[in-house]
């Protein structure tokens, strides 16, 4: 199994290439090849993705 640290989830939405991205309200910076990666961390998320097309909004738990 992968240490923590390197476990990742790619975040992805067809909101468009504008689409801007949150973690429990802390927005997640794409990296210098446009990819939005999250560390995954244990707890209860909401993921927002928001642009000029519209938003959208999911919630989970990593356990």
């Amino acid at each position: 199994m992968l240490p923590r640290t390197q476990q990742m989830v790619e975040l992805k939405a067809t909101l468009g290439a504008d689409a801007r991205w949150s973690i429990n309200d802390v927005e997640q910076l794409p990296r210098k090849d446009g990819r939005v990666l999250w560390e995954i961390q244990p707890g209860k998320w909401i993921a927002r993705a928001g642009s000029r097309m519209g938003t959208a909004e999911t919630t989970f738990t990593v356990e």
